[in-house]
């Protein structure tokens, strides 16, 4: 389960993800951060080893 909140208007998406793999969490990621029609200006992961 990935989950996404947005730090200024706390709106909450999560998305199922078949593993914690990198390519699974940016293509998770990019699809829950493009539905918001916006970007952020930064990304924080907390307690994510395939990403960084």
């Amino acid at each position: 389960m990935l989950v996404v909140v947005s730090g200024y208007s706390r709106v909450i998406t999560a998305r199922m993800l078949p593993s914690r793999q990198s390519p699974d969490l940016l293509a998770g990621h990019w699809a829950l951060i493009s539905g918001w029609g916006r970007v952020p200006r930064a990304l924080v992961w907390d307690n994510e080893s395939g990403v960084g």
